[in-house]
């Protein structure tokens, strides 16, 4: 047993290591009538239920990844497309993934 004098010992998994800016934002908040600043963790069932739009994309999947398929690997941020009658920009790109959006109903 070695001696416990200050040091910290703890156990790191074998998966990729991620920190708190790594991780994709969860939060859909309201930034004024009709427009909503989305974290890309955000799944389409619940973007569909704040927006009250019914989007042809599937339920489960996240707004980061259904956004990054429709625009291509070069996401940057100030990028925007058009669902029906919601814009979607990105506000925010850390390690080449979309992490924040805007989302406005036009």
């Amino acid at each position: 047993m070695l001696p416990r004098r200050g040091i910290v010992f703890f156990q790191l998994d074998r998966g990729e290591i991620e920190d708190d800016l790594d991780a994709g934002a969860i939060d859909l908040v309201a930034a004024g009538r009709d427009r909503w600043k989305v974290g890309g963790a955000v799944t389409i069932a619940i973007l569909e239920e704040a927006t009250r739009r019914k989007l042809d994309w599937p339920a489960e999947s996240t707004l980061a990844d259904v956004l990054e398929a429709s625009l291509g690997a070069d996401v940057r941020s100030g990028t925007a497309m058009q669902a029906g009658n919601l814009k979607f920009t990105v506000l925010q790109v850390r390690r080449k993934k979309a992490r924040l959006f805007l989302v406005e109903r036009l």
